[in-house]
């Protein structure tokens, strides 16, 4: 399995926009245009930053499953550990992850094939939910 760094933008309070993925956290600052690991606060294994226009940056290093068993280990612990965060906009943001993770490049066909139904395309909807 290998980690790759989502970059997060977005408005405090309001839904955040993934900007991209890269092969590390320091690739991700200088994407946000802030080179500077200094002027990101670390929580965890996250950085965050403030923008300086009133938005928000956010790092977030994501395991990328490489095998079938990577898939299962890691959609059982994406299981396991949402289970107890608050907010059903979390809990959604894991289910998500684990259709995500289980489908890998398949997830848009998946998905899609989910939304359409026996009223045609679009007769469900899916919510891709707010990391926690």
């Amino acid at each position: 399995m290998r980690t790759e760094y989502q970059l997060w933008t977005g408005q405090p309070g309001d839904r955040w926009s993934n900007v991209g993925q890269f092969d590390s956290a320091t690739a991700a600052m200088a994407a946000a245009g802030i080179p500077n690991p200094t002027s990101w606060k670390s929580i965890d294994d996250r950085y965050i930053a403030d923008g300086g226009d009133g938005s928000e940056h956010g790092i977030h290093p994501t395991q990328v499953p490489e095998s079938d068993a990577d898939r299962i280990s890691l959609a059982l612990d994406l299981a396991l550990g949402g289970g107890g965060t608050d907010g059903a906009h979390h809990k959604t943001w894991y289910l998500d992850q684990i259709v995500r993770t289980l489908a890998g490049d398949q997830y848009e066909t998946v998905i899609a094939e989910y939304r359409d139904g026996e009223d045609g395309p679009e007769t469900y909807e899916w919510d891709e939910g707010i990391a926690p």
